[in-house]
């Protein structure tokens, strides 16, 4: 149910508190988890509940001794744009004065679909849309959302399953807020009916985000400064299949099969592709030129073997240094 187990171990964490269900079934787990950490809570004085739950997060501080952090929000303008920025600042002043390597928040995948959602219909990209991850390094800490797998119903039923006290604000039924729109109009809707496909979908977002900032093209060898021929950095198979299939696409206008895609990493990144294009590997690096069936001399045979260019690419390069 929970993620980033590794990333909270023997770390100084901050858990975002509000008393609402998300938060308190993490503060759950995180304690069944043995994870340390301390509570930042927000008091918006916007609700009579307001003040029942600034005593049960003190309640929960004192009995589990755990440093609390209170912040009253007095301002008149009320909206989720101006609320949202004192949250933040008051979670980075927190994170500044004491140190905190993580600030923890109960975020979980309706939430994720529901930024989703929100990101499509104002015409985002790739970054855009995949902006609300599970985990995101900052300046200086980095935010985790461990529960960015689990719906909310999930949620509920571990509240009810293990007894644990939590409040429900009822301003989260108030669709005049755009979240709350989209989240009672399509995300949850669709979380219930799609669940499995959807967290599938979003795993692949994030692996193809990592892989396309991954991406690094490196000097040729010897600086050769030839045509079509691309030099980039190996990551590891999942990553360096999607560089391969990135740089096929843009450079050589062509498309990778599923089939070539299994069968490059069968061959451990030395094949021939649709017989045109050549793909080389050596310990650091993935090399891809045109394929090339030009005899090489053996001065020649002798500087790639010393300067480590793979073979399936060398005879395309020595077509081109003839030239």
């Amino acid at each position: 149910m929970i993620k980033y187990i590794n990333e909270l171990k023997d770390k100084k964490n901050l858990l975002a508190f509000s008393g609402g269900e998300d938060s308190s079934a993490l503060f759950d787990i995180l304690m069944t988890c043995n994870i340390e950490f301390d509570i930042v809570i927000i008091n918006y004085n916007m609700r009579k509940e307001s003040m029942k739950e600034v005593e049960y997060a003190n309640e929960l501080a004192s009995k589990h001794k755990k440093n609390i952090f209170l912040f009253n929000y007095n301002n008149k303008k009320f909206d989720e744009r101006s609320t949202r920025d004192f949250r933040h600042q008051k979670f980075k002043e927190v994170i500044n004065n004491y140190k905190y390597d993580n600030l923890i928040t109960g975020h979980h995948l309706n939430d994720r679909m529901e930024w989703f959602l929100m990101q499509l219909t104002k015409g985002a990209g790739l970054v855009e849309l995949n902006g609300f991850k599970g985990l995101i390094s900052k300046d200086n800490y980095t935010l985790i959302r461990p529960l960015i797998e689990t719906s909310k119903d999930k949620i509920l039923n571990y509240l009810k399953e293990n007894k644990v006290k939590y409040f429900t604000d009822k301003s989260n039924f108030d669709e005049s807020y755009t979240r709350n729109y989209f989240r009672h109009q399509f995300a949850t809707k669709l979380i219930n009916e799609y669940q499995s496909g959807i967290t599938k979908s979003f795993e692949y977002l994030d692996i193809d985000e990592d892989s396309f900032q991954k991406l690094e093209y490196l000097k040729q060898p010897l600086d050769l400064n030839i045509d079509n021929y691309y030099v980039v950095k190996k990551f590891d198979n999942i990553t360096d299949i999607r560089n391969i299939s990135k740089v096929l696409k843009e450079k050589f206008q062509y498309v990778l099969t599923s089939k070539q895609r299994e069968d490059i990493i069968k061959q451990k990144f030395n094949i021939d592709i649709g017989g045109i294009i050549a793909i080389g590997s050596n310990e650091n690096t993935l090399h891809m030129t045109f394929k090339s069936k030009e005899p090489i001399s053996k001065e020649y045979k002798n500087i790639f073997r010393i300067n480590n260019i793979p073979v399936k690419n060398r005879s395309y390069i020595f077509n081109k240094l003839k030239k």
